[in-house]
C-alpha cells in the first residue's frame, strides 16, 4: 500500500553452552547457557505528507536452565541442566510525528509510547526482551 511499510519478522536464538560454563553473567543475560528463545513480531510505518506514525509489537517465548550454583530448586539439582525457566513477554513501541518542512530547520514534533513486560516469575529471576531504540523515515 502506498505510503505504508510492513514489517514482520522472526528470530530464533539457541544457546547449548552449559550454565557453568557463563554463570557468572546472571539469568537476565541473552547469553546464558542452556537456552532456546523465539522472537515474532511485526513493524507497521506510515508517511503521509507531513505526518508519519510507527507501531512495533514483539512477543518472545522459549526456555531456558537455571544453571548457576546457587540455581532455585525449579530445575532440580543446583547446576542441572534442565530447561525449567520460562520466557514470556512482549513489548510494542509506537509513536506520531509530524514534520513542518515548509519551515526553517524543518522543526518536527512526536509522541513516543514504549512499554516492555517481564515474565512475572515469582521466584524473583526475570527475562526481560531487549529491542534497540532508532528512529527511521520512510
Amino acid at each position: 500500500m502506498p505510503g505504508f511499510l510492513i514489517e514482520p519478522f522472526y528470530v530464533y536464538y539457541k544457546n547449548t553452552l552449559g550454565g557453568g560454563d557463563i554463570s557468572s553473567q546472571g539469568l537476565g543475560t541473552p547469553k546464558h547457557g542452556n537456552q532456546t528463545r523465539h522472537t515474532i513480531g511485526g513493524r507497521v510505518a506510515m508517511k503521509k505528507g507531513y505526518f508519519d506514525l510507527s507501531s512495533e509489537v514483539v512477543y518472545q517465548f522459549g526456555q531456558m536452565g537455571d544453571t548457576a550454583a546457587g540455581a532455585s530448586t525449579l530445575c532440580g539439582a543446583s547446576g542441572g541442566e534442565g530447561q525449567c525457566l520460562h520466557i514470556n513477554t512482549w513489548a510494542t513501541r509506537n509513536w506520531f510525528g509530524y514534520t513542518a518542512f515548509n519551515l526553517p530547520g524543518k522543526p518536527r514534533i512526536a509522541f513516543n509510547f514504549d512499554y516492555a513486560s517481564g515474565d512475572g516469575r515469582a521466584n524473583g529471576t526475570r527475562t526481560w526482551l531487549l529491542l534497540p531504540s532508532y528512529d527511521s523515515h520512510l
